[in-house]
């Protein structure tokens, strides 16, 4: 197996990142639970807070996330990279295995691998925790908050994906990135889910970012589960209680 890099987006108070890292379940933070859930990879870094620790790369947060992702790209010595947000706090070790041997065991290589989770996964396991989905021919998902990339093929297309960041809050010169047409598939699919697939979203990533994108069914819900505001925190400890 390859060597990997995690870089852990945790943010501080001091930048734009919420400080989500360091809420609390069963006595540890969130940053905490995932230290550990990555704990088996080869070299781990943390992109903000002051979370001290001689077997972690501690590593300054920007001043938006694609600079704090690039902070953590400069700092990392291996071109495999596991990123993800701190905001996971169900993700254990045993997920963080299973979903990097969905990745190699897909049938055609990517540049970047990103997880769908299927809503009756995350109805079953986490039946109290709301999450937003879409639905495609294939059924009804949720997406991750983690993925699987090499860092050469991210580093000399980032001016490309910082391009594509920058037009997130502009819908149209977003979509003349992406296609009208897939534009047109999504409105289309709210009527009939029919018409979108799963390679339709991976056409869609790819273009956008400029990568090869590939969409990996995992079979692991807790990866897409992230904690955003202190609405859905309270929903987890109503989830925790109920236990």
């Amino acid at each position: 197996m390859k060597k990997i890099s995690a870089i852990i987006l945790a943010g501080d108070n001091s930048t734009l990142a919420s400080p989500r890292a360091m809420y609390e379940i069963s006595g540890k933070t969130f940053l905490e639970k995932l230290i550990t859930s990555v704990s088996n990879l080869d070299e781990i870094i943390v992109v903000g807070t002051h979370f001290k620790d001689p077997k972690i790369v501690r590593v300054k947060s920007g001043k938006s996330l694609l600079e704090s992702l690039q902070n953590g790209l400069n700092a990392a010595k291996y071109d495999r990279l596991l990123i993800c947000t701190s905001d996971i706090p169900y993700v254990t070790e045993e997920d963080i295995q299973r979903f990097i041997e969905e990745c190699e065991s897909m049938s055609h290589p990517a540049d970047v691998y990103y997880p769908v989770i299927n809503t009756n996964l995350i109805t079953d396991s986490f039946p109290k925790i709301k999450r937003t989905t879409v639905t495609l021919k294939e059924g009804t998902f949720t997406g991750g908050n983690i993925l699987i990339c090499k860092k050469e093929s991210l580093a000399t297309t980032f001016d490309y994906i910082e391009s594509a960041y920058k037009l997130r809050k502009s819908p149209i010169k977003l979509a003349s990135l992406i296609g009208f047409s897939m534009i047109f598939k999504i409105i289309l699919s709210k009527f009939n889910p029919n018409i979108l697939k799963i390679e339709d979203i991976e056409r869609a990533a790819s273009k956008l970012l400029n990568l090869n994108v590939a969409a990996v069914q995992t079979s692991r819900p807790a990866l897409g589960i992230d904690i955003d505001n202190n609405e859905q925190y309270q929903e987890m400890i109503q989830f925790e209680l109920s236990k």
